[in-house]
């Protein structure tokens, strides 16, 4: 049988083996590339919902858990401050923000000869005028 074979027979065979082959990949060429591309293309994409997937439901639960965090600090931040406020404003010296205080006696003083002096000047100002 392999005798009755022309040069053209064998030609032709191979040809269309070897195209045969090309196509889906047994040699190496264009089309083994894409249909393993496609193959590696199904599996990766199913691969990656998959992640995806976990992905989203971990990172729900870690969000889930910042905002608990958050929220629990920030309601015990309430407390604390309605805790202040109930106190007398939780600031040192007599509370309220420094330019209301009283402060020491060295400040009191320097306000008393400030208002003393700013008196001398409207007195000052009503007898000229």
């Amino acid at each position: 049988m392999l005798a009755q074979l022309t040069a053209f027979d064998v030609l032709a065979l191979v040809l269309v083996v070897g195209s045969i082959a090309a196509l889906c990949g047994y040699a190496g060429g264009a089309g083994a590339r894409l249909l393993f591309a496609v193959r590696v293309d199904r599996v990766e994409g199913a691969l990656f919902q998959l992640l995806n997937r976990s992905k989203g439901a971990a990172g729900q639960a870690a969000t889930q858990v910042t905002k608990a965090r958050i929220s629990s600090a920030e309601k015990e931040a309430e407390v604390l401050a309605a805790q202040l406020a109930a106190k007398g404003g939780g600031q040192r010296n007599g509370g309220g923000p420094w330019w209301k205080r009283g402060g020491t006696a060295a400040d009191l003083a320097e306000e008393q000869s400030f208002a003393e002096i700013e008196k001398a000047k409207d007195d000052a100002r009503k007898k000229g005028a």
